[in-house]
Protein backbone atom coordinates (compact mmCIF):
# COMPACT_ATOMS: atom_id res chain seq x y z
CA UNK A 1 0.00 0.00 0.00
CA UNK A 2 2.68 2.38 0.73
CA UNK A 3 4.95 1.72 -2.64
CA UNK A 4 0.95 2.67 -4.50
CA UNK A 5 1.13 5.55 -2.48
CA UNK A 6 4.16 6.84 -3.08
CA UNK A 7 4.05 6.14 -7.69
CA UNK A 8 0.39 8.04 -7.19
CA UNK A 9 2.06 11.24 -5.68
CA UNK A 10 5.38 10.89 -8.09
CA UNK A 11 2.68 10.70 -10.98
CA UNK A 12 0.61 13.46 -9.55
CA UNK A 13 3.91 15.58 -9.04
CA UNK A 14 4.67 14.32 -12.85
CA UNK A 15 1.78 15.85 -14.28
CA UNK A 16 1.57 18.94 -12.51
CA UNK A 17 5.02 19.39 -14.31
CA UNK A 18 3.46 18.68 -17.78
CA UNK A 19 0.36 20.99 -17.41
CA UNK A 20 0.66 23.74 -20.20
CA UNK A 21 -1.49 27.46 -19.66
CA UNK A 22 -0.75 28.28 -23.20
CA UNK A 23 -3.46 29.07 -25.39
CA UNK A 24 -4.23 30.33 -29.08
CA UNK A 25 -2.68 33.34 -30.08
CA UNK A 26 -4.59 36.58 -29.46
CA UNK A 27 -4.56 38.77 -32.18
CA UNK A 28 -4.68 42.24 -32.02
CA UNK A 29 -2.37 42.65 -28.70
CA UNK A 30 -1.35 46.19 -29.05
CA UNK A 31 -5.60 47.68 -28.84
CA UNK A 32 -6.04 45.82 -26.08
CA UNK A 33 -5.44 47.10 -21.93
CA UNK A 34 -2.39 45.97 -21.14
CA UNK A 35 0.30 46.65 -18.74
CA UNK A 36 3.81 46.77 -20.07
CA UNK A 37 6.78 44.15 -18.54
CA UNK A 38 9.52 45.88 -20.61
CA UNK A 39 12.27 46.97 -18.72
CA UNK A 40 15.18 45.86 -16.22
CA UNK A 41 15.16 42.05 -15.79
CA UNK A 42 17.36 40.25 -13.70
CA UNK A 43 19.48 37.63 -15.19
CA UNK A 44 21.83 34.47 -14.81
CA UNK A 45 23.98 33.10 -17.47
CA UNK A 46 23.62 28.92 -17.01
CA UNK A 47 26.39 27.81 -19.11
CA UNK A 48 26.22 24.03 -17.26
CA UNK A 49 22.30 24.59 -16.71
CA UNK A 50 22.53 23.87 -13.79
CA UNK A 51 19.31 25.72 -12.34
CA UNK A 52 17.46 23.46 -14.93
CA UNK A 53 18.97 19.40 -14.65
CA UNK A 54 19.93 17.03 -11.84
CA UNK A 55 23.50 15.41 -11.80
CA UNK A 56 21.40 12.67 -13.69
CA UNK A 57 20.52 15.44 -16.52
CA UNK A 58 16.59 15.50 -15.50
CA UNK A 59 14.66 18.07 -15.14
CA UNK A 60 15.66 19.28 -11.55
CA UNK A 61 12.56 20.32 -8.60
CA UNK A 62 15.07 22.53 -7.16
CA UNK A 63 15.67 24.65 -10.27
CA UNK A 64 16.26 28.62 -10.62
CA UNK A 65 12.66 28.88 -11.54
CA UNK A 66 11.75 28.29 -7.92
CA UNK A 67 13.21 32.37 -7.14
CA UNK A 68 14.74 30.55 -3.74
CA UNK A 69 16.10 32.70 -0.81
CA UNK A 70 18.51 31.49 1.18
CA UNK A 71 17.44 31.43 4.82
CA UNK A 72 20.18 29.99 6.34
CA UNK A 73 24.06 29.80 6.05
CA UNK A 74 23.82 25.90 5.17
CA UNK A 75 21.19 26.10 2.87
CA UNK A 76 22.15 25.13 -0.99
CA UNK A 77 21.12 28.19 -2.70
CA UNK A 78 23.63 29.24 -5.38
CA UNK A 79 21.77 31.76 -7.02
CA UNK A 80 20.08 35.03 -5.90
CA UNK A 81 17.92 36.41 -9.00
CA UNK A 82 17.67 39.87 -7.04
CA UNK A 83 21.27 40.49 -6.73
CA UNK A 84 22.20 39.12 -10.52
CA UNK A 85 22.51 41.82 -13.20
CA UNK A 86 19.84 43.57 -15.40
CA UNK A 87 19.04 43.63 -18.66
CA UNK A 88 17.36 46.03 -20.63
CA UNK A 89 14.05 44.00 -22.52
CA UNK A 90 13.39 43.72 -25.15
CA UNK A 91 16.58 43.15 -26.91
CA UNK A 92 19.21 39.95 -26.79
CA UNK A 93 22.11 39.41 -24.90
CA UNK A 94 24.76 38.90 -27.67
CA UNK A 95 24.57 42.84 -28.16
CA UNK A 96 23.70 44.35 -24.79
CA UNK A 97 26.56 42.47 -23.07
CA UNK A 98 30.19 42.27 -24.69
CA UNK A 99 31.18 38.64 -22.58
CA UNK A 100 27.66 37.52 -24.48
CA UNK A 101 28.65 38.58 -28.00
CA UNK A 102 29.22 35.25 -28.78
CA UNK A 103 27.36 33.47 -26.25
CA UNK A 104 25.20 30.35 -27.04
CA UNK A 105 23.19 28.91 -24.20
CA UNK A 106 21.18 28.81 -21.38
CA UNK A 107 20.06 32.87 -19.64
CA UNK A 108 18.05 32.54 -17.36
CA UNK A 109 15.45 35.90 -16.53
CA UNK A 110 13.34 36.61 -14.01
CA UNK A 111 11.11 39.78 -14.01
CA UNK A 112 8.79 40.89 -10.21
CA UNK A 113 5.75 43.26 -10.95
CA UNK A 114 2.85 44.10 -8.49
CA UNK A 115 -0.39 43.43 -10.19
CA UNK A 116 -4.28 43.52 -8.73
CA UNK A 117 -6.75 41.29 -10.18
CA UNK A 118 -10.09 42.85 -11.25
CA UNK A 119 -13.31 41.15 -11.00
CA UNK A 120 -14.23 39.33 -14.28
CA UNK A 121 -10.91 39.92 -16.11
CA UNK A 122 -8.90 37.29 -17.65
CA UNK A 123 -5.41 37.89 -17.63
CA UNK A 124 -2.93 36.79 -20.16
CA UNK A 125 0.86 36.50 -20.60
CA UNK A 126 1.96 37.80 -24.13
CA UNK A 127 5.57 37.47 -25.45
CA UNK A 128 5.72 38.94 -28.71
CA UNK A 129 8.83 36.51 -29.11
CA UNK A 130 11.96 34.67 -27.51
CA UNK A 131 14.73 33.36 -29.50
CA UNK A 132 14.97 30.52 -29.58
CA UNK A 133 13.42 27.90 -26.50
CA UNK A 134 11.67 28.86 -23.90
CA UNK A 135 10.35 27.65 -20.57
CA UNK A 136 8.42 29.97 -18.76
CA UNK A 137 7.27 29.89 -15.08
CA UNK A 138 4.89 32.57 -13.22
CA UNK A 139 5.18 32.27 -9.35
CA UNK A 140 6.94 28.97 -9.74
CA UNK A 141 4.44 27.16 -11.71
CA UNK A 142 5.25 25.75 -15.08
CA UNK A 143 3.34 27.64 -17.77
CA UNK A 144 4.62 26.32 -20.94
CA UNK A 145 7.67 25.71 -23.58
CA UNK A 146 7.53 27.58 -26.71
CA UNK A 147 10.31 26.85 -29.48
CA UNK A 148 10.97 29.26 -32.53
CA UNK A 149 12.18 32.64 -32.01
CA UNK A 150 10.07 34.61 -34.58
CA UNK A 151 6.39 34.00 -33.30
CA UNK A 152 4.89 35.41 -30.78
CA UNK A 153 3.26 33.24 -27.74
CA UNK A 154 0.81 33.58 -24.76
CA UNK A 155 -0.51 31.84 -21.64
CA UNK A 156 -3.56 32.24 -19.45
CA UNK A 157 -2.80 33.17 -16.10
CA UNK A 158 -5.78 34.24 -14.47
CA UNK A 159 -5.88 31.65 -11.78
CA UNK A 160 -2.18 31.78 -11.01
CA UNK A 161 -1.13 35.71 -11.05
CA UNK A 162 -1.73 37.02 -7.26
CA UNK A 163 -3.07 40.09 -5.16
CA UNK A 164 0.46 41.76 -5.06
CA UNK A 165 4.44 40.73 -6.19
CA UNK A 166 4.40 38.28 -8.57
CA UNK A 167 7.00 36.92 -10.68
CA UNK A 168 8.03 35.69 -14.03
CA UNK A 169 11.14 33.41 -14.53
CA UNK A 170 12.37 32.38 -18.16
CA UNK A 171 14.80 30.04 -19.16
CA UNK A 172 15.87 31.29 -22.45
CA UNK A 173 18.24 28.92 -24.69
CA UNK A 174 19.82 30.04 -28.16
CA UNK A 175 21.64 26.50 -28.33
CA UNK A 176 21.94 25.62 -32.41
CA UNK A 177 20.74 22.19 -33.10
CA UNK A 178 20.38 20.24 -36.98
CA UNK A 179 16.37 20.19 -36.58
CA UNK A 180 16.17 23.75 -36.25
CA UNK A 181 16.51 26.91 -38.04
CA UNK A 182 18.14 28.15 -38.01
CA UNK A 183 20.17 25.13 -38.46
CA UNK A 184 23.80 24.30 -37.20
CA UNK A 185 25.50 25.85 -39.97
CA UNK A 186 23.88 29.15 -41.62
CA UNK A 187 24.02 32.72 -42.62
CA UNK A 188 23.09 34.84 -39.67
CA UNK A 189 23.87 34.97 -35.65
CA UNK A 190 21.03 33.27 -33.80
CA UNK A 191 20.67 36.08 -31.32
CA UNK A 192 19.41 35.01 -27.64
CA UNK A 193 17.15 36.83 -25.60
CA UNK A 194 13.81 38.02 -24.93
CA UNK A 195 13.39 39.70 -28.42
CA UNK A 196 10.46 41.54 -28.44
CA UNK A 197 7.63 42.93 -26.05
CA UNK A 198 6.02 41.31 -23.11
CA UNK A 199 2.45 42.58 -21.74
CA UNK A 200 0.16 41.61 -19.31
CA UNK A 201 -2.96 41.70 -21.33
CA UNK A 202 -6.95 41.91 -19.74
CA UNK A 203 -9.84 40.66 -21.75
CA UNK A 204 -12.98 40.12 -20.94
CA UNK A 205 -14.19 36.46 -19.36
CA UNK A 206 -15.42 35.95 -23.60
CA UNK A 207 -13.54 37.81 -25.75
CA UNK A 208 -12.68 37.70 -29.72
CA UNK A 209 -9.58 35.63 -29.15
CA UNK A 210 -9.02 35.69 -33.36
CA UNK A 211 -10.43 36.93 -36.25
CA UNK A 212 -9.77 38.31 -40.01
CA UNK A 213 -11.15 40.12 -42.31
CA UNK A 214 -10.56 40.39 -46.52
CA UNK A 215 -12.65 41.34 -49.25
CA UNK A 216 -14.22 38.43 -51.23
CA UNK A 217 -11.36 37.93 -54.95
CA UNK A 218 -14.98 36.38 -56.26
CA UNK A 219 -17.23 39.76 -55.53
CA UNK A 220 -16.47 42.91 -55.21
CA UNK A 221 -19.32 43.59 -53.09
CA UNK A 222 -18.53 41.29 -50.66
CA UNK A 223 -16.52 41.15 -47.36
CA UNK A 224 -15.77 37.79 -45.82
CA UNK A 225 -15.38 37.61 -42.13
CA UNK A 226 -14.66 35.05 -39.56
CA UNK A 227 -13.91 34.89 -35.97
CA UNK A 228 -13.19 32.42 -33.04
CA UNK A 229 -14.07 33.18 -29.45
CA UNK A 230 -12.04 32.51 -27.19
CA UNK A 231 -15.02 29.98 -25.26
CA UNK A 232 -17.50 28.00 -27.40
CA UNK A 233 -20.52 29.54 -27.06
CA UNK A 234 -23.56 30.44 -29.19
CA UNK A 235 -25.16 33.30 -29.71
CA UNK A 236 -22.84 35.80 -28.63
CA UNK A 237 -22.84 38.88 -30.97
CA UNK A 238 -20.71 40.42 -33.10
CA UNK A 239 -20.00 43.60 -34.01
CA UNK A 240 -18.50 44.46 -37.25
CA UNK A 241 -17.90 47.93 -38.56
CA UNK A 242 -16.18 49.39 -41.18
CA UNK A 243 -16.94 53.13 -41.08
CA UNK A 244 -14.98 54.19 -44.39
CA UNK A 245 -17.87 52.05 -46.01
CA UNK A 246 -20.57 52.28 -43.78
CA UNK A 247 -20.95 48.94 -42.72
CA UNK A 248 -22.00 48.26 -39.48
CA UNK A 249 -23.38 44.84 -39.59
CA UNK A 250 -24.12 42.17 -35.85
CA UNK A 251 -23.24 38.67 -36.74
CA UNK A 252 -23.83 35.69 -33.82
CA UNK A 253 -21.37 33.40 -33.21
CA UNK A 254 -22.08 29.40 -33.40
CA UNK A 255 -22.13 26.52 -31.25
CA UNK A 256 -18.53 26.44 -31.46
CA UNK A 257 -17.72 29.90 -30.76
CA UNK A 258 -17.00 31.23 -34.39
CA UNK A 259 -18.65 33.13 -37.03
CA UNK A 260 -17.53 32.35 -40.77
CA UNK A 261 -19.95 34.44 -43.06
CA UNK A 262 -19.95 37.47 -45.55
CA UNK A 263 -20.82 40.85 -45.20
CA UNK A 264 -23.04 41.84 -49.06
CA UNK A 265 -23.75 45.41 -49.80
CA UNK A 266 -27.40 45.25 -49.73
CA UNK A 267 -29.57 45.82 -53.07
CA UNK A 268 -32.32 47.67 -53.48
CA UNK A 269 -35.08 48.25 -56.74
CA UNK A 270 -35.75 51.52 -58.08
CA UNK A 271 -38.83 53.77 -56.08
CA UNK A 272 -37.83 51.61 -52.75
CA UNK A 273 -38.14 54.18 -49.68
CA UNK A 274 -34.39 53.68 -47.77
CA UNK A 275 -33.85 54.69 -44.00
CA UNK A 276 -30.35 55.81 -42.22
CA UNK A 277 -29.66 53.32 -39.46
CA UNK A 278 -26.55 53.90 -37.02
CA UNK A 279 -24.15 55.64 -37.47
CA UNK A 280 -25.92 58.22 -38.03
CA UNK A 281 -29.12 59.21 -35.46
CA UNK A 282 -30.37 62.16 -36.49
CA UNK A 283 -32.02 63.57 -40.11
CA UNK A 284 -28.53 64.79 -42.32
CA UNK A 285 -28.39 65.49 -46.23
CA UNK A 286 -27.93 62.72 -47.71
CA UNK A 287 -25.06 62.90 -50.48
CA UNK A 288 -26.04 59.16 -51.93
CA UNK A 289 -22.28 58.70 -52.16
CA UNK A 290 -22.54 55.31 -50.90
CA UNK A 291 -25.00 54.16 -53.14
CA UNK A 292 -24.10 52.45 -56.45
CA UNK A 293 -25.76 50.84 -59.72
CA UNK A 294 -25.13 47.51 -60.69
CA UNK A 295 -21.70 48.55 -62.16
CA UNK A 296 -20.99 50.31 -59.29
CA UNK A 297 -20.99 53.64 -60.70
CA UNK A 298 -21.87 56.16 -58.14
CA UNK A 299 -25.69 57.44 -58.12
CA UNK A 300 -25.45 60.95 -57.40
CA UNK A 301 -29.25 62.26 -56.10
CA UNK A 302 -31.76 61.37 -53.66
CA UNK A 303 -34.21 63.13 -51.31
CA UNK A 304 -34.26 62.94 -48.15
CA UNK A 305 -37.02 63.91 -45.47
CA UNK A 306 -37.09 62.78 -41.79
CA UNK A 307 -34.63 59.79 -41.93
CA UNK A 308 -36.14 58.83 -45.35
CA UNK A 309 -34.71 58.38 -48.78
CA UNK A 310 -35.81 57.82 -52.29
CA UNK A 311 -33.85 57.19 -54.78
CA UNK A 312 -34.65 58.98 -58.05
CA UNK A 313 -33.02 56.04 -60.46
CA UNK A 314 -34.30 53.71 -62.76
CA UNK A 315 -31.56 51.28 -62.09
CA UNK A 316 -31.13 48.81 -59.00
CA UNK A 317 -28.01 49.87 -57.07
CA UNK A 318 -26.32 49.06 -54.14
CA UNK A 319 -26.09 50.74 -50.78
CA UNK A 320 -23.65 49.58 -47.60
CA UNK A 321 -25.74 48.83 -44.12
CA UNK A 322 -25.97 52.43 -43.09
CA UNK A 323 -29.23 52.24 -45.15
CA UNK A 324 -32.09 49.69 -45.47
CA UNK A 325 -35.37 49.10 -47.15
CA UNK A 326 -38.11 51.28 -44.98
CA UNK A 327 -40.63 49.67 -43.68
CA UNK A 328 -44.39 49.71 -44.65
Amino acid sequence: MKKIVTLLILMASMFSQIISYEIPQVVNILSRDKISLNGKWNYIVDIQESGFYDIRMQPSPYGFFLNAKMKKPDDLVEYDFDKAPEMEIPSDWNTKENQLFFYEGTVWFKKSFNYSPKSGKRVILYFGAVNYVAIVYLNTKLLGKHVGGFTPFNYDVTDLIKDGENFVILKVDNKRKKENVPTEIFDWWNYGGITRDVFLVETEQVFIQNYFLRLDKTNQNQVLFNAELSSKISGKALEVSIPELRVLETFNSDSDGKILTLSQRNKFNPGDELEIVEPFKRPVQFQCNELFDENMQEISSANHAMMTVKIKTDKTFTAGSIVRKRSK
